[in-house]
Order: C-alpha cells, then structure tokens, then sequence
C-alpha cells in the first residue's frame, strides 16, 4: 500500500520522483532502496504507465546514519568545549570553528564563519580596535606573518583593546589544513603580573 500510494503520486503529478523506501521481505531481509518513478505519458500528456528503477542503497544509508551520529557528537564536543577551535584549509580559508571561538572575538564574530579568509577576519579585527597591534607593526606585513604562521605548528598570543589575553596553540593537520585552539589566559596572566609585582615589593622592604 505504501509503495502504491508513492505511485499514485507520481502518477498524479506527471512528474519524475526518486525516493528512499524501507523494504523488508519474508525471509528476514530488511533494507533500503533508491527508487526512480518516471510517468509514461501518451501525446495528450497524460500518464497512462510508470517505469520505475530501483537500486539497493541499505550500505550508503547505514554509512550516512553512522555519519551523521558522528556529526552531531562532534558538534556537541565543540559546543562544550572551554576553548575556541577553528579549522583553516591551506588557503586560510575558514573551514569550520565552534561558537566560543566567535564570542572571543565579538567585532568581528559576524565574519568568523566557514568561507572566511583569514586576510579579511584579521584586518576587520585592527579596524574595528578589537585587536592590539604589535608595538611598531605594520597592519599587512602583521596579517601576512600571521597568515604564514598558520603553516607550521607553534604557539602565539593574542592581545584584545578590551584587556583579554589569549593563546593559540596552532597544529598542522591531514591535507594542509591548519587546527588553532585558543584559550583565554587573562586571569593567570593577572594572577602572574600580580605575583611578580608582590615579589618586586618584598624585595624593596627586604632590602
């Protein structure tokens, strides 16, 4: 009855259907198959038979429910995770990042999306004053080094105008892609200034 009712349809509207059908048989046999229901029509246009064509898709459809299990686990460990993560491919061209990467950085976050050139997100970031300038640097040759920097591994920090600090560890990954995970070291960079102004001051009293 359900496949009939798919024909129906088809039949109804004249026009060519592909569908995925559940297919179970006597002998246990359960599966999936891609169907292709084209309407014969004769000269007045009406739809007088129908040629179907099936094709067994239970393998594709067992790999793309695994995918997309995998898909939403991985979605729910970059939302949960403490850090920002963002992906470049060997272009710098954004690949994919989580949603605390983009609230570290909130002048810009409209344009820290996949398809975003890492020339464009840095130079939105010094126009708007979100980020701080290395003492003497010069807005493209900063952007280029940073950019090239996405090549190798290594490690940098970040200065935001609004105070914050942050470190990005950067790892070469498959393909040239380039994974930068940024973490927010503002409050032990405090704690340590702090230390280190208590130590300065012990010595004076001391000495």
């Amino acid at each position: 009855r359900s496949f009939r009712k798919d024909e129906e349809a088809v039949l109804t509207s004249g026009k060519m259907s592909i569908i995925e059908q559940h297919i179970g048989h006597g002998d246990g046999y359960s599966g999936w198959i891609s169907t292709l229901k084209v309407p014969l029509l004769d000269w007045q246009g009406t739809a007088h038979a129908l040629l179907t064509h099936n094709r067994d898709i239970s393998e594709l459809k067992r790999l793309r429910d695994a995918h997309e299990v995998t898909a939403r686990r991985l979605d729910d460990a970059l939302t949960y995770m403490a850090d920002g993560l963002v992906v470049f491919d060997p272009d710098g061209r954004l690949l994919l990042c989580n949603q605390q990467y983009r609230a570290m950085f909130p002048k810009t976050a409209h344009l820290r999306v996949p398809g975003a050139r890492i020339d464009e997100i840095l130079r939105a970031s010094i126009e708007t004053g979100e980020h701080v300038m290395p003492p003497g640097g010069e807005t493209e040759s900063w952007i280029e080094r940073t950019r090239d920097g996405l090549r190798h591994d290594g490690e940098n920090d970040i200065e935001l105008s609004d105070g914050r600090s942050l470190h990005a560890r950067i790892r070469r990954g498959s393909e040239g892609t380039s994974l930068v995970v940024i973490s927010d070291v503002t409050a032990q960079r405090q704690a340590a200034r702090a230390m280190a102004e208590m130590n300065r001051q012990l010595k004076e009293l001391a000495g």
